[in-house]
């Protein structure tokens, strides 16, 4: 896969991501970012073996450095978790220093509810904070050949544009 036909999926893909959160389609928007969050973790050249792990690394390098979010990694994994698990029976057990998620569409920083268990996570900054850890992550490959390689033959296991509308998922 190529770079070009790299970033049109993902533009695509945040496409659609940012139409549902523009219509407050909040189930839609939840699902469809989680899914690219995990999946964009998926890609990277040398993640750890463990995969929440990697998930885990990636968010609070690329995407919680700003600190507009309130949130940690390890509460966007749990949450990755009860969205992406959520037709399974299996229930997964949250973790002591972590608060429930709640989605509001304020743009302003804020850190929301009182409660020391919950949280409230605007959720057009949290797509816009992943746009930018995607491109910035991208960018960061610079001149790396072999990283950029082995990112892109990651990326050919999701989908890639063939050309003339042609898609092979």
């Amino acid at each position: 896969m190529e770079q070009d036909d790299f970033m049109r999926t993902f533009e695509e893909v945040l496409d659609t991501i940012e139409s549902a959160v523009a219509q407050r389609k909040t189930t839609s928007s939840v699902f469809l970012l989680f899914s690219a969050l995990n999946g964009f973790c998926g890609l990277l050249p040398d993640p750890p073996d463990d995969e929440r792990e990697a998930f885990e690394a990636w968010v609070k390098k690329w995407m919680l450095r700003d600190g507009k979010l309130y949130c940690n990694e390890k509460e966007l994994w749990e949450e990755r978790c009860r969205i992406l698990c959520s037709a399974s029976r299996k229930k997964v057990p949250a973790a002591a220093d972590t608060r429930e998620i709640f989605y509001v569409y304020d743009e302003s920083p804020r850190q929301g509810s009182k409660k020391k268990t919950a949280l409230n996570v605007s959720l057009p900054l949290l797509l816009k904070a992943f746009n930018e850890a995607v491109h910035d992550y991208i960018g960061s490959l610079g001149n790396d050949l072999a990283a950029q390689r082995k990112f892109y033959e990651n990326a050919q296991r999701y989908a890639v544009i063939a050309g003339d509308g042609v898609v092979k998922v």
